[in-house]
């Protein structure tokens, strides 16, 4: 899904217009994004936490330089079965469709 898929599904849900979803998606994004740059954790209850990680930089054999940021995003429990179960159930319509 894009950026203009996920605007669209808030325009519909909530009857605005397509520039009020996109200034909803943009100021979603944009706590998200300012909240991580602030070495917050980021908890979206039912979805997962965007998390920093830091690495020392010795990656690929170069020399180590000084200590890099990165963003790792922890799907919750809840939805981790979301998907295991839609996984679980096209695999088991497969199965009685080749039968």
């Amino acid at each position: 899904m894009i950026k203009q898929e996920i605007i669209e599904k808030i325009s519909q849900f909530f009857r605005l217009t397509e520039f009020e979803a996109e200034k909803v998606f943009d100021d979603i994004f944009s706590k998200i994004k300012h909240a991580v740059k602030d070495d917050s954790i980021v908890d979206i209850v039912n979805f997962g936490e965007f998390i920093i990680k830091y690495n020392n930089g010795k990656s690929n054999g170069s020399p180590p330089s000084a200590y890099k940021k990165t963003i790792e995003f922890l799907a919750s429990a809840n939805l981790e079965d979301e998907i295991g179960q839609r996984s679980y159930d096209l695999k088991k319509a497969e199965y009685h469709n080749e039968i």
